[in-house]
């Protein structure tokens, strides 16, 4: 989580500290984050609940990638922040353009961490247009 004791002084080349916000929407997944940080050590709790954050993330639309903790600022399993996606944004991002989508943290190794990020509102899930699923369900007719 993104506190005053945590926050980072300098934003990255990825993300810039200006679109960054502390993660305190209410919700289930922050519900979850907030009991998942409060456990002090690995127990067998802490482990459940990374597990579960983990599974219903994937539920409510969240996407996940191995990233670098300096350019995506969560160096710890647990800490996630809120982050106002620019309109211009490429890469991994570009799905997200223009929403405030919330970065967990849920596993760490040596020199990576897995993060999984996803919009705040699960309405906000981008889905394929009405065109394009008819076009892959014509191409999977014809196979």
């Amino acid at each position: 989580m993104l506190t005053s004791r945590y926050f980072p002084r300098h934003g990255s080349r990825l993300i810039d500290l200006r679109d960054v916000h502390p993660d305190s929407f209410d919700d289930i997944l922050g519900a979850k984050i907030r009991r998942l940080q409060s456990i002090e050590g690995w127990s067998s709790e802490k482990r459940r609940l990374q597990r579960d954050l983990e599974s219903m993330s994937a539920w409510f639309g969240y996407v996940g990638w191995s990233v670098d903790p300096r350019t995506y600022l969560v160096h710890q399993v647990g800490q996630s922040f809120l982050y106002d996606v620019p309109v211009n944004k490429r890469g991994n991002f570009a799905v997200f353009r223009g929403k405030r989508v919330r970065v967990i943290c849920l596993g760490s190794g040596a020199f990576t961490r897995w993060v999984r990020v996803g919009p705040l509102n699960s309405l906000d899930v981008e889905a394929p247009s009405p065109e394009i699923s008819i076009q892959r369900g014509r191409e999977q007719l014809n196979r």
